[in-house]
Parts: C-alpha cells; sequence; structure tokens
C-alpha cells in the first residue's frame, strides 16, 4: 500500500474503506477521532493534557482511557512525517474537516510533494441528505457510493497553498479559544453560549427526552458541526449552574434523562 487517506470520523472512515474496496484500491485509512473545533487546542500536537482534561469533562466516562488515545494519535501523526508514502486528506466544509487538514499540513509541509486532497461540499450532497442550516458539510454526509466517484479524482496541494494552510494552523493554535466556527471559508473563535441558548429555546416547562432534544439543539445554525456529546455535555453544565432540570442524574446513559425549564 503506498497511500494513506486520511479522514475524520468513524463514520466517515467507514464509508470510505467501502469505497476503496468498491474502487479495488488497497490502501490503508487513517481516521482521526479528536474534534477540533472544540475546547483549547494551543498545546495539542506537544502535550495531550489540555485535550485530555476537556473530553472528560465533555464525555464524563471514566473507562475511557483518552490520554492514552490522544497520545497514540499524535504518535501516528509524528511516524507520518517518516513515511515515504502519499497522503490524501478528505475534507468537506466543516470546521472539524479544516481544522484537521490544517494540522496535517502542518505536520507535512517540508514534504509537499506528498499531500494531496479531496475536497467535498455542500452542493454535492446526495439528494437524500437534508442540508444543515449553516450549510456546513462533513464527509459522513455523503456515503461511500459518492466517496467512490471522487477516489481517483485526489489532486496534489500546491506549495503555496500548503505554506497559507500551515501558517493558519499556527495561528489558529495562539488564538485558541472555546470553539472555533468556519464561516465563509474563515475562522471564527466563539464560546459556548450559542449552544447553550439553542437548549434554552428548544425546552419549556414541559418534560421532554433530552435526547430527543438534542438531536434539535444540533441541527442550529452555530458555524460549527456540534455533536450529540457536546450537545449534552452543555446540557449537563446548563443543569449544574441551575439554567435548566434534569428528571435524574446521566451516569453516562441518557436514555431515559428528561429535561425542562427550571
Amino acid at each position: 500500500m503506498t497511500t494513506i487517506h486520511i479522514i475524520n470520523g468513524d463514520l466517515a472512515a467507514a464509508s470510505l474503506r467501502i469505497a476503496l474496496v468498491s474502487a479495488r484500491r488497497n490502501e490503508e485509512v487513517l481516521v482521526l477521532r479528536d474534534d477540533l473545533a472544540f475546547g483549547p487546542i494551543g498545546t495539542v500536537d506537544s502535550d495531550a493534557y489540555e485535550r485530555v482534561a476537556f473530553w472528560q469533562q465533555v464525555l464524563d466516562n471514566r473507562d475511557l482511557d483518552i490520554r492514552s488515545h490522544l497520545k497514540e494519535q499524535n504518535t501516528t501523526l509524528e511516524r507520518l512525517v517518516k513515511s515515504a508514502r502519499n497522503i490524501v486528506v478528505w475534507h468537506a466544509q466543516s470546521a472539524s474537516d479544516q481544522l484537521m487538514l490544517r494540522r496535517i499540513v502542518w505536520y507535512l509541509y517540508t514534504q509537499p510533494q506528498r499531500l494531496n486532497e479531496v475536497a467535498l461540499s455542500a452542493n454535492e450532497l446526495p439528494c437524500e441528505v437534508t442540508p444543515r442550516a449553516d450549510g456546513a458539510s462533513t464527509i459522513s454526509m455523503f456515503g461511500a457510493d459518492m466517496l467512490a466517484t471522487r477516489i481517483r479524482k485526489a489532486a496534489p496541494i500546491s506549495v503555496l497553498r500548503i505554506g497559507r494552510l500551515a501558517l493558519e494552523w499556527q495561528n489558529i493554535r495562539r488564538l485558541n479559544g472555546d470553539i472555533r466556527c468556519w464561516r465563509e471559508n474563515c475562522f471564527v473563535t466563539s464560546t459556548c453560549t450559542p449552544i447553550d441558548n439553542a437548549w434554552l429555546q428548544h425546552i419549556d416547562d414541559r418534560w421532554q427526552v433530552a435526547t430527543q432534544v438534542a438531536a434539535r439543539v444540533i441541527k442550529g445554525d452555530f458555524g460549527v458541526c456540534v455533536t450529540h456529546a457536546i450537545a449534552l455535555w452543555r446540557c449537563r453544565e446548563l443543569a449544574t449552574v441551575g439554567r435548566l432540570v434534569l428528571s435524574s442524574e446521566t451516569s453516562r446513559q441518557w436514555r431515559d434523562v428528561q429535561v425542562r425549564r427550571p
């Protein structure tokens, strides 16, 4: 295998693997799972401590060895630099994908001949997929059939663009911030306030199933693709400060938890 395909998230990776099989391409897929749009990233390439603390708070699951996973991911990226294999970065129009692209380019900017990309946009989404309110798209929204049509269209990233993307990654890390949004092809730092406000807008005095409310919250226009994990974390944080009420302790089991205004 001479090519490594890099992609965000397990769903997207599963679709890409199916697409590669259908195209008779025996090539490796490297899946990255750290959503760089959320939490501190100032030291993400040197020390996993901040990211570990953030995801431990978000996921609230002591059984997950987040530290080992993030350290292993950084080690894998460092090994890519020493490899001679071609790299294909798959990305769509979301903050998470665009940050991942810039991070990979930053790692490999001294080896521009290895860097290739497949870029997808929301106007290419299958007709059965409902576009997001903010126009964001992720690779997982396209499906294996669409990805299969793009495998042979991977294009080299120009040297000039590689330099710009690597510099952008350095600048974004310096800004740090709580959330990095992707709007009009630019990054904008934000806070959790818009997500919190969405929760308060979607609840009233009636009990509602928290996961069902979360499904409505994540469809909002935030400039970033909010996952269920992030949405439920914000729900838990709002409950902690008394801005909403939960019917029971979550204890990582959200299935039966309901939510309402105080």
